[in-house]
């Protein structure tokens, strides 16, 4: 049996895709192993796979691993877990233009401008790009996409983006080693500490557009943060809140963002956001909340296929329009002519393909050489295969929390990437929905 091992980034945001890409490689008799990210060396000696991918392969000492990879014979294959690049150097940068000395087998991408800029920039000759669209999309189509129950309250999903702000906090050599990677190669990213002010001044102006949402109106709210963000503000607003406010403002930190869009009669995104695109694929009404005009986060081609606010006291009113009367008509053709070039069209059927061309791809590889792994290889994949016995990821530091508690600026990204870290239980459990639904 061949066996794939798949890299995952993040537990909220791509583990559910990509393990019903693993469920439809079981039912084809492919061996699928999801493991953390964290996990690149270990599952060498875990799995002795045939293929590794990765959700990018343009850090320095992940380039020199596909190199060794190749020369064992195991291919190296890239799915991005952000595909929706609308700037053209942060597109040729995640296409590898800056990072070309990696060895690419299959290129997996989610629209024709990142594959043009993949074959551009790759210099591996026997590199296969495939354009497949967004597996986690999928999820809003039958059987996954579950009908809104009738005659409710109405209910309006708000969801933020405010990924930058949290290094404000954080230890300046956090946030130097994070944008690094960008400074000399996306002139954008260049005044990174620009980009966290206006995110955070972004991020308390939203309060104010929340505030005039849940006050204003008697809806039910829901408050959806993006997976990779700080949320301590949001906890503090939450925890202020009067309870019979409470019992109508749901804050889901954790739930699928498929299935709170699918639940939701109106979804509110701040500025550019992916969820805007996720609600026009379920057909939901979309509003966007207009709070800066940096380029980095703002696009008028994005916002002109919205129902733009501006102030947060035209929330409430526009809220209601838009639940009594529709979106403008307009709205729709614009926004599928988006979706065809940026995701490919989504059909619900991206998981299913992208399953059946591993599959093929796998079946016409050859035997990889693992004999001569060596002690390192060794000890890590016996530590992933103890960890993973407890329920654990290979990166567990038990002292971490204490050590987060004790100095959060310095120990603040170790917590945030252990917090998104998928464990073996989060795989089991997506693969008992999907074999439960009989998918």
């Amino acid at each position: 049996m061949k066996t794939v091992v798949i890299l995952v980034d993040n537990k909220r945001r791509d583990l559910p895709g990509l393990a019903l890409v693993a469920h439809h490689l079981k039912k084809m008799n492919v061996r699928c192993e999801l493991e953390p990210l964290e996990a690149w060396r270990s599952v060498l000696w875990a799995h002795k796979p045939d293929m590794i991918m990765f959700n990018h392969l343009t850090a320095k000492h992940l380039e020199e691993y596909s190199r060794q990879l190749h020369q064992r014979g195991i291919l190296t294959a890239v799915l991005p877990n952000e595909g929706i690049l609308y700037d053209k150097d942060v597109l040729e940068f995640n296409a590898s233009k800056f990072h070309n000395d990696a060895h690419i087998d299959h290129f997996f991408c989610w629209n024709q401008a990142h594959a043009d800029a993949v074959k551009k920039a790759v210099k591996t000759k026997t590199l296969q790009v495939h354009l497949i669209g967004v597996p986690r999309f999928d999820f809003y189509f039958p059987p996954f996409a579950k009908p809104r129950s009738q005659n409710r309250k109405a209910k309006v999903l708000v969801c933020t983006n405010f990924v930058f702000s949290k290094f404000r906090d954080a230890a300046p050599s956090v946030a130097e080693r994070f944008f690094g990677r960008w400074i000399d190669s996306v002139p954008a990213y260049r005044d990174w500490p620009e980009l966290i002010k206006v995110n955070y001044e972004s991020k308390l102006h939203f309060l104010e557009f929340l505030d005039a949402a849940v006050r204003r109106t008697d809806y039910e709210i829901l408050l959806r943060p993006h997976p990779n963000e700080d949320t301590s503000l949001y906890d503090e607003w939450y925890s202020r809140l009067d309870e019979a406010v409470k019992a109508r403002v749901g804050y889901e930190r954790d739930r699928s963002i498929s299935d709170l869009i699918m639940e939701c009669d109106i979804e509110v995104a701040c500025d550019t956001c992916t969820t805007s695109l996720e609600s026009w694929i379920a057909g939901k009404p979309t509003i966007e909340l207009h709070l800066t005009d940096h380029p980095v986060f703002h696009h008028d081609f994005i916002a002109c296929l919205n129902s733009v606010c501006n102030e947060p006291e035209e929330l409430p009113s526009l809220i209601t329009s838009i639940l009594e009367n529709g979106e403008q008509e307009t709205l729709k053709q614009g926004r599928r002519e988006h979706l065809r070039k940026w995701c490919n069209m989504p059909d619900g059927t991206v998981s299913r393909r992208f399953a059946t061309i591993l599959k093929d791809i796998l079946e016409d590889s050859t035997k990889p050489d693992f004999s001569s792994l060596s002690l390192s290889d060794v000890r890590r994949g016996l530590r992933l295969k103890m960890y993973k016995k407890l329920n654990l990821p290979c990166s567990f530091k038990p002292l971490l929390p204490v050590k987060y508690a004790l100095n959060k600026k310095k120990y603040y990204r170790k917590m945030n990437d252990h917090r998104k870290t998928i464990m073996p239980s989060d795989v089991k459990y997506w693969a008992d929905e999907f074999e439960s639904m009989g998918v």
